[in-house]
């Protein structure tokens, strides 16, 4: 099991679209990857808690970091 946090900066041109969009994608991807966690956004910042089997929040984590609907990640935590 591994657990990691993480935030970043938000794309500015992101609507509400965007961002259900990606909720529903998450939400599906998630369930099947057997992936839990919380995701925040205060309309400049992501930051979200991810959890489940190594290898699925490795690639998950890899995922995350080639969207383009954010960058400067940086993980603040990884257990």
């Amino acid at each position: 099991m591994l657990s990691v946090i993480y935030v970043s900066v938000a794309d500015p041109g992101l609507t509400q679209d965007d961002i259900l969009a990606l909720l529903e994608t998450a939400q599906r991807n998630n369930a099947r990857d057997q992936l839990t966690g919380a995701l925040i956004y205060n309309g400049q910042n992501f930051m979200q808690l991810l959890e489940g089997p190594i290898e699925k929040v490795e690639a998950c984590l890899a995922a995350i970091r080639a969207d383009r609907r954010h960058n400067g990640m940086i993980e603040i935590r990884r257990r």
